[in-house]
């Protein structure tokens, strides 16, 4: 433009929308740019969640099959908790499975 030339209110507008837009990029940069930091670690908790082992009951013990953890059978009237990958019987020494609930009487003293 050269000197004198008059701004015609479009020219005027454009510039103030521009204002605008700008003041509003700032402002949802500004809310959304701690929140992004706070959703990667909700994220990261999900995932290390999520690869705990689970608790699931698989029935009687039996050789042939391979347990994993947080996997629980029945042995001997009791209940056992693998505590890592095994074929291991229930209630060796390795501490493959841990006790869980102890067998119970056999019911021959009920009156």
């Amino acid at each position: 433009m050269h000197e004198g030339a008059r701004v015609g209110p479009e020219v005027v507008m454009m510039t103030k929308t521009e204002e605008l837009a700008a003041v509003i990029v700032t402002a949802v940069r500004a809310v959304f740019t701690p929140l992004r930091s706070e959703l990667k670690a909700l994220q990261a908790e999900i995932k290390e969640l999520q690869a705990r082992p689970t608790m699931s009951y698989r029935g009687v013990w039996d050789a042939t099959t391979q347990y994993n953890p947080g996997q629980c059978v029945t042995s001997g009237g009791s209940i056992w908790h693998c505590n890592c990958s095994t074929r291991a019987k229930t209630g060796d020494s390795t501490g493959d499975w841990s006790l869980a609930c102890k067998r119970g009487r056999d019911g021959k003293d009920l009156r």
